[in-house]
């Protein structure tokens, strides 16, 4: 079995809406998380609930320059 997970950017009266998606086989999900934990307890030490990774937050802190 694979888990799909869909996401939407943009709105409905913009010019531009894009959907993408990502499957992952089911037995993988596990380690992709630990991978996501490690990742969060890298880079931000101080935060114990589970974070979310924007990409554009990320981007757009500030006094870091843009990727």
């Amino acid at each position: 079995m694979h888990i799909l997970y869909l996401d939407e950017s943009g709105t409905h009266n913009s010019r531009y809406f894009v959907v993408g998606g990502l499957t992952v086989f089911e037995r993988e999900t596990y380690f992709m998380a630990r991978e996501l934990d490690q990742l969060q307890a890298r880079h931000l030490p101080g935060v114990s609930d589970p974070a979310q990774f924007h990409a554009s937050e990320l981007r757009e802190k500030k006094g870091r320059p843009p990727c």
